[in-house]
């Protein structure tokens, strides 16, 4: 099983000077766009190498070696509010890396400047340092929510689809709905490109998958056949799958 960035992530929120080497714009690329996403396709990852039982010990690993990092775990965006409100930048701005053109000055003389390169002890470093740091504070705990929250929602993912996996778990085979289920959950499209959806493999899994719903209707009556077939449209539609009429 593969952690590598599990402990990429960590390793930042756990970061107790931070500022030696990013600043507050740079940190929290880093964060959410270099770190954030393959680690989210790691989780994934490891998930599908997982029987159900051990889904949720894995999960609720994932979230205590986050929530046991040294970053402040009550730190919402009331805590950058007076910098916000001081120099008038919006939050979204920040959040989108959209604060570099509508306001360039507070970007590159504040926001995005390594305080290391400003002049020493001058007032202007001390509020750059400040803002920073603090800036860093709430990036910290928002990707770490954002971690948390996605392995949650995995667990309430799983959670649901083995309630329904219960009612009709031996009316049915399941083999290509579960290959199905696997590549739905990986969330990157990067990764999700050597998988099912590219077009030429989904012509092949469309046939294989029409086969093993032909069966399973073969043998089911009247009411099985109802049940089975909500329950493929409920999975399709829980994972919000765009291609779902080709595939039923």
């Amino acid at each position: 099983m593969d952690n590598t960035y599990l402990e990429y992530f960590c390793e930042l929120l756990n970061n107790e000077v931070p500022l030696d080497t990013y600043t507050a714009q740079s940190f929290y690329y880093k964060i959410k766009n270099e770190i954030i996403p393959p680690l989210k396709s790691e989780i994934s990852k490891n998930l599908m190498s997982l029987n159900k039982n051990s889904k949720h010990d894995y999960l609720d690993y994932v979230v205590s070696e986050i929530e046991r990092q040294d970053y402040l775990k009550d730190v919402g965006v009331q805590y950058i509010g007076n910098h916000l409100v001081k120099y008038d930048i919006n939050i979204d701005d920040i959040l989108n890396f959209n604060v570099i053109s509508t306001d360039p000055v507070f970007c590159h003389k504040i926001y995005d400047i390594h305080y290391k390169d400003m002049e020493p002890y001058s007032p202007e470093k001390d509020a750059a340092f400040k803002l920073q740091s603090d800036f860093v504070l709430y990036f910290c705990k928002i990707t770490a929510d954002e971690i948390i929250g996605y392995c949650n929602s995995k667990k309430t993912s799983s959670t649901t689809l083995s309630n329904i996996d219960m009612k009709d778990e031996n009316l049915f085979k399941r083999k290509r709905l579960d290959e199905l289920i696997e590549y739905l959950d990986m969330p990157d499209p990067v990764y999700d490109a050597i998988y099912l959806f590219n077009y030429k493999h989904l012509l092949t899994y469309k046939e294989l998958f029409h086969d093993e719903i032909i069966e399973n209707l073969i043998h089911l009556n009247s009411e099985q056949k109802k049940s089975y077939l909500d329950f493929l449209l409920h999975i399709l539609r829980h994972y919000k799958y765009p291609n779902s009429k080709q595939l039923i």
